[in-house]
């Protein structure tokens, strides 16, 4: 959603009126909208508030000649294709007990790791539009494992985080018990998928939505940029793709442009949601966030370029080091850190860069933006408007562990108790030492202690986290 609007103050009053009359299970909060251009702003877009005072239950029918054996086949053997989705029954009981019925096709979203089976996210496509848990309607909806974080916050906290620094539009997810075929899945996060469409990512016509991303994405367009950057056009669309790599182009070179800044580079970037976009992930330490993987950008039809919705947070927040990077480590910056010149080797450069543009001496994008004063300057304002709100982060994720915690605590639980049994601690799949960090090093912790350990890790990492960033960028801005 651009913030070159101008919305009056009578369809603000009627947009609020309308979202006070939902009786849903998830209350919706509205806030006034902001005008905004290409250059800096001191307002932000404050999309509503995601309340969630519970835990709904999806359960999903797979067809199968195996339904009625025992013991039940895993739900990992159930749903297990990409490309060919299954057609279920869909059955989504909200915290008060209000139950809906509905028919999709359910596939293993395509970022999935391929390599874990024990815990797989799937992308839900309805038959017909329809709202869920009170979320505004759609047919296309995720359900995210969070396996890799054994706090099962991360991602909600991200995106709370996200919303408070004012995105346009943040992906709302709420926690769900999955079953498939009466077999315990797991604690998810049921939401929104970054998808085009009114209420989510709403562009012009002649605007495209782009995924930089390294993994090999199956039947999309995509490009790659003369500096290594891989880019997907988004699904369905109908765009020239040539055309729009050569779009994309000449943004990219203005940013490696000798000239750089004093090259007319800023009136090619929506300036707020670069800066915003950077608060987030730098903030959150997303391992994905230097241009490597789930990142989104809006290519505007004037040619200007912005930066999309946030999205994937299971590895950020301290539950990485990823080696020297110590993203584990609270203090420290992580978008605008230049290591690309420590080495004259590409080799080396490209082994240890966690970037798909590995072979720039001036870094990625972030590593060349954060160079110019003015753009440094226009970030650490916008940190200073919204820091006291979070510093508060850790209360919500406080609040969202209580609502949680039975749920999360049978995610780890035994088959013989009807849980999963999934692991609370290192696992054969994320066992090394130098990447991953777990609050627990006994695998078999009791469930409950094990992952209040986790919430505590999550909690205490992103206090200081935000202190750190306090002491840097206060005074600068």
């Amino acid at each position: 959603m651009s913030r070159t609007r101008a919305v009056s103050v009578a369809v603000v009053s009627l947009a609020l009126l309308g979202l006070m009359a939902l009786v849903i299970a998830v209350n919706l909060r509205s806030a006034p909208d902001a005008d905004g251009g290409n250059e800096p702003s001191t307002s932000a877009t404050v999309q509503p508030e995601v309340e969630v005072d519970g835990v709904a239950t999806v359960r999903l029918t797979v067809p199968t000649d195996d339904f009625a054996t025992e013991p039940a086949a895993p739900c990992h053997d159930l749903v297990t294709s990409v490309t060919d989705p299954t057609d279920v029954e869909l059955a989504i009981t909200a915290p008060g007990h209000e139950r809906q019925e509905l028919s999709a096709a359910v596939s293993v979203t395509e970022t999935a790791n391929p390599f874990n089976s024990l815990k797989r996210p799937y992308d839900l496509e309805l038959s017909e539009v329809a709202s869920v848990l009170g979320l505004p309607a759609s047919r296309d909806w995720v359900l995210l494992d969070e396996f890799a974080d054994r706090s099962l916050l991360r991602s909600a906290t991200a995106m709370e985080i996200a919303r408070r620094i004012g995105l346009d539009w943040v992906p709302r997810l709420v926690p769900a018990n999955l079953e498939i075929n009466g077999t315990a899945c797991g604690l998810y996060l049921l939401g929104e998928r970054p998808t085009v469409q009114d209420g989510r990512i709403e562009i012009a016509a002649a605007d495209e939505l782009l995924l930089a991303d390294a993994r090999d994405l199956a039947d999309r367009p995509r490009f790659r940029t003369e500096r290594g950057l891989r880019v997907y056009l988004d699904e369905g669309s109908a765009a020239d793709r040539q055309e729009v790599a050569a779009r994309f182009q000449e943004i990219e070179d203005l940013l490696y442009d000798p000239a750089f800044p004093d090259n007319g580079y800023r009136d090619r970037l929506d300036l707020d949601s670069f800066a915003d976009w950077y608060l987030v992930n730098e903030l959150t330490k997303n391992l994905g966030s230097p241009l490597q993987d789930d990142v989104h950008f809006v290519l505007r039809g004037d040619d200007t370029l912005a930066m999309g919705p946030p999205w994937d947070f299971t590895a950020s927040q301290g539950n990485r080091k990823n080696g020297s990077w110590r993203l584990d480590h609270p203090k420290g910056w992580w978008l605008q850190r230049s290591w690309y010149g420590i080495s004259d080797d590409p080799a080396w450069r490209r082994a240890f860069s966690p970037t798909q543009v590995w072979n720039q001496r001036q870094g990625h994008y972030y590593n060349v933006l954060m160079s110019d004063p003015e753009f440094a300057e226009h970030v650490a304002q916008r940190w200073s408007e919204v820091s006291e709100d979070l510093g508060t982060i850790g209360d919500f994720v406080d609040e969202r562990a209580a609502v949680i915690e039975d749920d999360a605590v049978d995610n780890f639980s035994p088959p013989e108790v009807d849980g999963p049994g999934l692991p609370i601690a290192a696992s054969p799949l994320d066992s090394d030492p130098e990447t991953f960090v777990f609050a627990n090093e006994d695998p078999a912790v009791e469930p409950g202690e094990g992952w209040r350990n986790e919430v505590e890790l999550l909690h205490r990492w992103l206090e200081r986290r935000v202190a750190w960033l306090d002491g840097e960028l206060l005074e600068q801005g």
